[in-house]
């Protein structure tokens, strides 16, 4: 499990992002790998915790208010991402993030900073 934080471009910034998921290479095979990710609204402070396979575009939509629970919080930033070779595995670790309720614990347990 690789933990990493990612910075990304912000709207209108004129970075084009791909839209490819990302493939790792296994033994010369490309294999795709999924992500968990942990957003924090610079509007309200407020935490959103998801799985994808393509972190890049999953921000993008979460900022142009494309997705129903994060649309209230235009801009989100990624504080927090883990990666993993199935999705059954990134879904796993998000439902257990997802079970800490307490948003001081969340950072504590994933060492974010403020």
């Amino acid at each position: 499990m690789k933990r990493d934080v990612v910075s990304f471009a912000s709207r209108g910034s004129g970075v084009r992002i791909p839209s490819a998921p990302p493939l790792i290479s296994c033994m010369g095979q490309p294999k795709m790998v999924y992500f968990v990710y942990v957003l924090q609204s610079e509007a309200t402070g407020k935490h959103y915790i998801g799985s994808t396979a393509d972190i890049n575009q999953r921000l993008l939509r979460h900022n142009a208010g494309r997705m129903p629970f994060t649309k209230h919080g235009i801009p989100w930033r990624v504080i927090h991402q883990e990666t993993f070779n199935t999705l059954s595995e990134a879904r796993r670790r998000e439902m257990q993030i997802k079970s800490w309720k307490s948003p001081d614990y969340l950072r504590r347990a994933l060492g974010v900073t403020k």
